[in-house]
């Protein structure tokens, strides 16, 4: 028994630096919280907590628009003036076309309105849509029917 201990702490006092090292590593990476995060956390609710509902890259609404379209590969236009990392390749089949009958516009804010069409400019590109051919809408994100 005595010589089980003695090994042991023989061992810990040869690589202390090293376990010490690896408790700092640990620690710096919040590897205990990733962890828990992501046992406790579903695939959906990681997902909008890191691409948003309808906010940087709209993950949330472009799923629920999708399950109202049928799972169509729709086209997104993302207003965000932030550089964020583009997502539509989640939703893209390859082996299917672009639906061009429907829009997703994201993180529309700033637009004009003449009564019932709205119009906006984003990169050099011209929108204009009427509000009775938006399909859904939250916050600041729409599903639209191109006409």
């Amino acid at each position: 028994m005595r010589g089980k201990l003695y090994t042991i702490m023989f061992f810990l006092k040869e690589n202390l630096f090293l376990i010490f090292l690896i408790i700092i590593l640990l620690h710096s990476t919040n590897f205990f919280y990733n962890s828990f995060s992501i046992l406790n956390r579903s695939y959906e609710e990681r997902m909008i907590r890191s691409y948003g509902y309808c906010e940087k890259e709209s993950y949330g609404f472009i799923k629920e628009s999708r399950k109202i379209i049928s799972n169509e590969n729709l086209r997104i236009v993302n207003l965000e003036d932030n550089l964020w990392p583009n997502i539509s390749n989640i939703f893209t089949n390859l082996k299917k076309n672009i639906n061009s009958n429907y829009i997703i516009f994201l993180n529309l804010k700033n637009f004009k309105t003449d009564k019932d069409i709205i119009n906006f400019k984003h990169r050099e590109e011209i929108f204009s849509f009427k509000k009775k051919d938006i399909i859904y809408k939250f916050s600041n994100c729409y599903l639209v029917k191109n006409d």
